[in-house]
Formats: C-alpha cells, sequence, structure tokens
C-alpha cells in the first residue's frame, strides 16, 4: 500500500487509516471500527473549535467589557487622593475648637433652644386660655 496520509485538508482519511490497520495484522471489522471512532472523536475536535466570526464576537464583547471596567476604575479614589482628603480632614479637625469649648457652645445651643420652647409653650398656653374665655 502506498504511503497515504491519514489526515488531509484537516480531514481524517478512514480509509487509510483502516488499511494500514489492516497491513499490519489487525481484522477489517476491527480496523473500521477503530477507523470510524477515531473520525467520531475528530469531528468531535473540530465541533468544539471556534470559526473567526464567532471569535470576533467574543472579542467585541470582551473589548467592550474591558472598556466599561476601564470607565469603573476612574470612578475609583487613588491612594493619593485619599491621601490628600485625609489630610484635609486632620487640618480641619486641628482648626476645630477643642473639645471642651465645643461642649460649651452645644450646651449653650441646649439652653437656648429650651428658653425658645419654654417660651413658645407659655405663649401657646396664654392663647388657649383667651381662646377659652372667649
Amino acid at each position: 500500500m502506498q504511503n497515504t496520509p491519514l489526515i488531509e485538508k484537516n480531514m481524517f482519511n478512514t480509509l487509510a487509516f483502516s488499511k494500514k490497520m489492516q497491513n499490519v495484522g489487525m481484522t477489517q471489522a476491527v480496523s473500521e471500527e477503530l477507523a470510524s471512532t477515531l473520525l467520531n472523536m475528530h469531528v468531535n475536535q473540530f465541533e468544539n473549535l471556534l470559526t473567526k466570526n464567532e471569535f470576533c464576537k467574543f472579542e467585541i464583547e470582551i473589548r467592550k467589557e474591558i472598556d466599561w471596567v476601564k470607565k469603573e476604575i476612574e470612578n475609583f479614589v487613588t491612594k493619593n487622593e485619599f491621601s490628600r482628603f485625609e489630610t484635609d480632614i486632620k487640618k480641619e479637625m486641628e482648626n476645630f475648637v477643642t473639645k471642651k469649648e465645643f461642649y460649651a457652645e452645644m450646651k449653650n445651643l441646649s439652653l437656648n433652644l429650651t428658653i425658645k420652647m419654654g417660651v413658645i409653650m407659655t405663649t401657646g398656653v396664654g392663647a388657649l386660655g383667651l381662646l377659652i374665655k372667649l
């Protein structure tokens, strides 16, 4: 038998394989079944490959995904930006009045609010009393 290639134009040559196996002592039935099985394996292998068009679609989707990720990354704060923000906050806190002054100011505000509420309540009770007498 002449030396025929087993794969021609990306196709498995079952006849050449079967003849080659028969030449080394395999029975015709076994060699044909083996050739058929190998052909199925070969065909299944090509079914799992992507075409250029399928790959291009996949590539386009991946590029869109990469662009989206790049845009999302731009929304994150960098370490330098965060460090500047932290420094600014610390400076503001240093410039802020001491805790005792802060609490004293809060107490004054609370007292002012209590007095205002008392005046409002007194005025309301007085007005209600006048309405009842009328």
